[in-house]
């Protein structure tokens, strides 16, 4: 797993949310693991992106969004 953190001057975390990256090796297990434990919070389930990615978006309690994705593979949903 690899994480991405980004910081920029003109971020107000009173008006713009914070954002993490997670690259795992399988967004789609990450979300069945994530979603089942009960977490407080709002999933938004995995979709493929332009960008070639696998991914998912947990938003937590203190609304930091969480976007968790994994390689897709050639050919198939993933």
């Amino acid at each position: 797993m690899s994480v991405h953190l980004s910081e920029w001057p003109e971020h107000d975390p009173h008006r713009t949310g914070a954002v993490v990256h997670l690259y795992v090796s399988d967004a789609d297990a990450v979300y069945a693991e994530w979603s089942s434990a009960g977490v407080e919070g709002r999933f938004v389930g995995p979709a493929n992106t332009a960008y070639g990615l696998r991914e998912f978006a947990y938003v937590d309690a203190d609304g930091t969004a969480h976007r968790v994705g994994s390689p897709r593979a050639a050919g198939g949903h993933r």
